[in-house]
C-alpha cells in the first residue's frame, strides 16, 4: 500500500471526523508515548504542548501521518539494522513471561498450603534472576497485598541483610518498619541484623521501631552473642 493512498485514506477520514478532534489529539499522545517506548531508545517527544482546546483535526490528522511515517522508518531500522536489539527485546519479553508464571506457581503453591514448596520455587527464582536484590524487591511488591503476610515476611528477612550490605537504610528502614505493623512479631533472621537496625531506627529518630525490634530479644534470638548489648539498648530507648 503506498503513501500516497495512505495519504488519500487520512483526507477522507479528516472529512469524516469533523469536530472529533479532541479524540485525535487524544490518540496522537497515546502514539508518540507508547509507540515511541516500545519501538526505540530515545525518551518520547514532549506533548505538553497538544492541548485538545488548540489542536484541529486538520493539524492532528496531518502530524498523524508524518508520526506513521517516523515510525515505519523505524520499524525498518529496527529490523534491518539492529538483530542484537531484536533478540534482546524477545528474551526480555520472555523473561518476564517465565517470571509471571513463576509467580502465578508460587501463589498457587502458597494457597493451596504447600508453603515450603512455594519458598523453594522463590529460591529457583532467585538462583535464575541477574539480580538477586533486584528479583527480591519484585517479588515483596508482588506479595505483600496478599492477606497472609508470612511469605512477605520471609521475602524481607531475605533482602533485608541485602540492603544493609548495600547501605540502603532508608529504605531498609522503611522495610522493616512496613513489617512490624503488619506484624509485631516480626524480626530479621539475625539477631545482629535486629540490633543494626535498631540502632539505625534510633538514629533516624524512630524510636518506636527501635524498641519493637528489641522486644523479647532473648527469645527471639536464644543464646545470641548480642543479647547484653540488645538489652543495654533497650534500657537506652526507653529513657
Amino acid at each position: 500500500m503506498s503513501w500516497a493512498t495512505n495519504g488519500s485514506r487520512f483526507r477522507s477520514v479528516r472529512s469524516a471526523i469533523g469536530r472529533g478532534s479532541r479524540v485525535c489529539c487524544l490518540l496522537q499522545r497515546f502514539a508518540v508515548r507508547r509507540i515511541f517506548y516500545r519501538l526505540g531508545t530515545e525518551s518520547p517527544p514532549s506533548t505538553s504542548r497538544l492541548s485538545s482546546r488548540s489542536c484541529s483535526a486538520t493539524m492532528t490528522l496531518d502530524r498523524l501521518f508524518e508520526l506513521i511515517r517516523t515510525i515505519s522508518a523505524r520499524v525498518t531500522r529496527l529490523h534491518e539494522g539492529d538483530p542484537a536489539g531484536r533478540h534482546a527485546a524477545r528474551a526480555e519479553e520472555d523473561r518476564l513471561r517465565r517470571r509471571d508464571r513463576q509467580m502465578d506457581r508460587i501463589y498457587a503453591e502458597w494457597r493451596g498450603g504447600a508453603h515450603k514448596n512455594a519458598w523453594l520455587t522463590v529460591l529457583k527464582q532467585l538462583e535464575d534472576a541477574a539480580d538477586p536484590v533486584a528479583e527480591l524487591r519484585w517479588l515483596y511488591g508482588r506479595v505483600m497485598p496478599w492477606p497472609d503476610p508470612r511469605l512477605a515476611h520471609r521475602i524481607a528477612q531475605e533482602l533485608l541483610p541485602h540492603l544493609l550490605a548495600a547501605r540502603r537504610l532508608g529504605e531498609v528502614l522503611r522495610l522493616t518498619a512496613e513489617r512490624l505493623k503488619a506484624d509485631a512479631k516480626f524480626r530479621p533472621l539475625a539477631g545482629g541484623d535486629a540490633i543494626r537496625l535498631a540502632q539505625l531506627a534510633r538514629d533516624a529518630g524512630d524510636r518506636p521501631t527501635a524498641r519493637a525490634l528489641l522486644e523479647d530479644y532473648d527469645n527471639h534470638y536464644p543464646d545470641d552473642a548480642g543479647q547484653a548489648l540488645a538489652r543495654d539498648l533497650a534500657q537506652q530507648l526507653m529513657r
